[in-house]
């Protein structure tokens, strides 16, 4: 991952801490005094009834009625499966074990073992020639990426967006408010996917890239031409696409994840790794968006077999109940048992463990301490009634949504000049 999303994180509690604020003022509310300015007002003339809703100011209240009651289920869901843990199994700081999870005795089987590795690719660039002119032509892998379908387009991958970011040069127009934008046209780069098993040459050409303008998360999507002429076992073909109409159901906490990637500090060979779902979070980016995510915790005994190390960022890990987590986006560690210092990046052991006291363990309300890196994933909302939060639609919609170069300067809306 690049160096921006090295930064110590923050979790989100003000919204608890104003519920609780709120019900604090209800309780202690007085009655008003019959001197006050604030008395009521009788009059004789009954109040006029409510003016009519037209039809679609009911569709959109419908709408938001079905988005409350799927995002209530969501936290409930997440609550029942802490039911039976009672208080005097809590540690005593109040948090729980990952032992004591609802999840921890289930296994990985052999086929979702398969199934993690058959979707992934390399993801690989090169300046394009107009930029790069007379100047080195190779290709070098960069992430990782997996081929997925999604309402019968299977020619697409997902990866995090912050692997795209930096030769984006997206402007800060405000011009278009969609929050994704296809960026292939203004970044200096051309990217390609490839097999693990030839990863300099292309097997297929990326053509559009929708990601978020201004960070507002880390998804990304890729929509890719197939090369014709590659040996068919070998090919993009031969790759076995994630069914994304089939990825809604949530992931149980405690439950193992098989993680497959690709990182630096392995020389970009395969690394399988096991770790433990632990739940979702609130981060700030290094936008200062809020980022919601899935935390998933390994404890690898050196960097080369850190499957979440710099350059396995958009790598897919699968639960054994069969959730995909798609994109890896973040990672914190903590440093390795053996005490080897990581080549791929600069990890501050220091400033991990200072985030994972004060701001996750808090956020998850589970001890961290068993894992040397935390594997932080971006989530992919599901929101069917609203293609905006909806974030595979939002993507979708996004190929059709020119981003604007950061050298125009003159559109229309622009908040802040072009650099």
């Amino acid at each position: 991952m690049i160096e921006k999303y090295k930064k110590p994180l923050a979790a989100v509690t003000a919204a608890a801490a104003l519920g609780a604020a709120a019900t604090a003022r209800s309780a202690n509310a007085q009655p008003a005094s019959p001197n006050s300015h604030n008395l009521t007002v009788h009059v004789d003339k009954k109040p006029k009834p409510p003016k009519p809703k037209s039809a679609e100011e009911i569709t959109k209240l419908k709408q938001k009625l079905a988005h409350e009651q799927a995002e209530l289920k969501r936290v409930s869901d997440i609550a029942s499966r802490l039911i039976g843990v009672s208080r005097g199994e809590l540690s005593g700081d109040g948090l729980l074990s990952p032992d004591q999870l609802p999840g921890r005795n289930m296994k990985i089987s052999p086929e979702i073992r398969r199934e993690v590795s058959e979707s992934a690719l390399l993801l690989i660039k090169r300046a394009k020639p107009q930029i790069n002119k007379g100047g080195d032509q190779n290709w070098m892998p960069i992430c990782t990426t997996n081929r997925i379908s999604y309402k019968g387009n299977d020619n697409l991958a997902t990866v995090a967006g912050h692997c795209l970011r930096a030769d984006s040069n997206i402007g800060n127009s405000t011009y278009d408010v969609w929050p994704y934008q296809n960026i292939a046209d203004t970044s200096n780069d051309e990217y390609a996917l490839a097999s693990i098993t030839d990863p300099l040459t292309p097997i297929a050409s990326v053509e559009n890239i929708a990601m978020s303008p201004d960070d507002a998360n880390d998804a990304a999507l890729l929509e890719v031409e197939p090369i014709v002429g590659k040996d068919p076992g070998h090919g993009f073909e031969s790759v076995t696409p994630i069914d994304m109409d089939a990825h809604h159901k949530a992931p149980i906490l405690g439950e193992p994840v098989a993680i497959y990637s690709f990182p630096d500090a392995a020389g970009y060979s395969p690394v399988t790794a096991t770790g433990v779902y632990l739940g979702t979070a609130y981060v700030p980016n290094p936008a200062n968006k809020i980022q919601r995510v899935y935390v998933v915790g390994i404890n690898p005994k050196d960097p080369s077999n850190d499957g979440c190390n710099y350059r396995a960022s958009g790598n897919n890990a699968k639960s054994a109940s069969g959730f995909n987590f798609l994109e890896l986006s973040m990672r914190n560690n903590v440093g390795y048992e053996d005490g080897q210092p990581n080549p791929s990046g600069t990890d501050v052991p220091t400033l991990g463990e200072k985030f994972r006291l004060d701001t996750l363990e808090r956020a998850l309300g589970i001890r961290l301490d068993g894992f040397s890196t935390l594997c932080i994933y971006q989530v992919f909302d599901h929101v069917p009634t609203n293609s905006q939060r909806d974030t595979m639609d939002g993507l979708i919609k996004g190929f059709l949504h020119r981003a604007v170069p950061n050298w125009i300067t003159n559109v229309p809306g622009n908040a802040t000049p072009g650099k």
